[in-house]
C-alpha cells in the first residue's frame, strides 16, 4: 500500500498545535479512504519540525525538509511565516517549479499578494496550495467587538484600550494591516495602549500595564507566537481583571473572553483535504496545478460566560457588531 510521507513545517510549538496538525493528518487519510483506497499519508516525529516562533530555525527546518529526500509532501503550518519559508526553500532547491516538492499551507492572508500563488481559482505555475484566511485583517473588527461588548457593560465608558503585538512578526501586509488598525481606533475615538512582547515575561508585564492604565480592555493580536502563549495570556489577563479578545476560538475554550475569527478547524481540515488530493497523485504529477485556493467559509464569535461572570458582565447582546454571538458556559 502506498504510504506518502509528510512533512510538518509548523511556526508555533508542538503542546499548541500537535492536536490540529494530527487532526490534518487523519483527515488526509480519512479523504484518501474515499478517494483512493489503499493510499496513505504518513508524519513521522523527525520529520515534524515545530520552529517555537523562531523565524531563524524555520528557515532551516525548510530546507531540511526539502532536502530530505524521504520527505514527499511540505505541510507549512502556523501563519504566513512557514508558507513563505517553504516556498523559498522549495524554489532555491529546484528552479523547474514542476519538480519542486508541493506544498500545503493551512491559511494565509491574501495568498496571491503575498506571492505563494499566481492566482486562487487557478494557480498556474505553483507548488503551494492553501485556504485563503482572514487572520490579521480581522483585527479591527475584533477591536470595535471588544468595545461594544466592554462599553455596554455598566460604568464601563473609558477610551483606553490595551493592544498585544509581537514586534518581531514578520507579515508581509504589516504595514497595511497596523494602518488598518489605527483606522479603526480613530474612527472608535479610542486610544490605544500597545505594548510589545516577544516572551512569557513581557506578556505578563504588559497586563499589569493595562491595568495601571485603566484600560477598557485588550485586543490580542493574530499572530502564532500569542497563539502558542495561550494559557500565559489568558492566566496574565485574569490576574489583572482585564477584558481581552483573541483570534481563535481555542481560547475561549480555555476560559479567554472573547475570540472573533475564522474557525481554525476549517483551516486544518481542509488542509488535510489538499494533502489528500496531492498524495492520490503519482508523484511526478504532485504539483497542486488544478487544485484551487478556497477561502475561509466558517467565522466564529464567541464569549465565555464564566470569565463575563468573573469581570460581572451582566449585559449579554444577541449580536456584536452584527455577528451572532456563541455564549459558551
Amino acid at each position: 500500500m502506498p504510504v506518502v510521507q509528510i512533512g510538518l513545517l509548523h511556526t508555533g510549538n508542538q503542546l499548541a498545535f500537535g492536536g490540529l496538525v494530527a487532526q490534518t493528518i487523519n483527515r488526509a487519510n480519512a479523504w484518501l479512504v474515499q478517494n483512493a483506497p489503499g493510499t496513505s499519508v504518513n508524519l513521522q516525529n523527525n520529520r515534524a519540525m515545530y520552529a517555537n516562533d523562531d523565524l531563524d530555525q524555520l528557515e532551516d527546518d525548510a530546507i531540511t525538509l526539502v532536502q530530505d529526500a524521504g520527505t514527499e509532501i511540505i505541510l507549512a503550518a502556523g501563519g504566513p511565516q512557514s508558507a513563505l519559508a517553504a516556498k523559498d526553500a522549495t524554489e532555491v532547491a529546484n528552479p523547474n517549479v514542476a519538480q519542486r516538492k508541493p506544498v500545503v499551507f493551512t491559511t494565509v492572508t491574501d495568498p496571491v499578494h503575498i506571492g505563494l500563488r499566481n492566482q486562487l481559482p487557478a494557480p498556474g505555475g505553483t507548488n503551494l496550495v492553501g485556504m485563503d484566511g482572514q487572520t490579521s485583517e480581522n483585527d479591527p473588527r475584533r477591536l470595535r467587538i471588544l468595545r461594544e461588548f466592554v462599553t455596554q457593560q455598566p460604568g464601563n465608558h473609558g477610551n483606553k484600550v490595551g493592544v498585544l503585538v509581537n514586534p518581531l512578526r514578520d507579515h508581509p501586509l504589516r504595514q497595511q494591516q497596523d494602518a488598518a488598525f489605527e483606522s479603526a481606533a480613530q474612527t472608535l475615538n479610542l486610544d490605544l495602549q500597545k505594548r510589545l512582547t516577544i516572551d512569557d515575561h513581557g506578556i505578563r508585564n504588559a497586563y499589569r500595564f493595562f491595568q495601571r492604565k485603566q484600560v477598557l480592555g485588550v485586543v490580542v493580536t493574530a499572530d502564532s507566537f500569542f497563539n502558542s502563549r495561550r494559557a500565559t495570556i489568558i492566566q496574565a489577563a485574569a490576574n489583572h481583571g482585564v477584558p481581552t479578545i483573541y483570534q481563535w476560538k481555542a481560547f475561549v475554550d480555555d476560559a479567554g473572553l472573547i475570540s472573533y475569527g475564522p474557525s481554525l478547524n476549517e483551516a486544518y481540515l481542509k488542509a488535510g483535504e489538499h494533502l489528500g488530493m496531492l498524495a492520490r497523485q503519482q508523484p511526478q504529477n504532485r504539483l497542486p496545478s488544478n487544485i484551487p485556493c478556497p477561502s475561509a467559509t466558517v467565522f466564529d464569535l464567541s464569549v465565555k460566560l464564566s470569565t463575563a461572570n468573573h469581570l460581572n458582565f451582566t449585559v449579554f447582546p444577541p449580536l456584536l457588531d452584527n455577528v451572532q454571538v456563541n455564549y459558551v458556559p
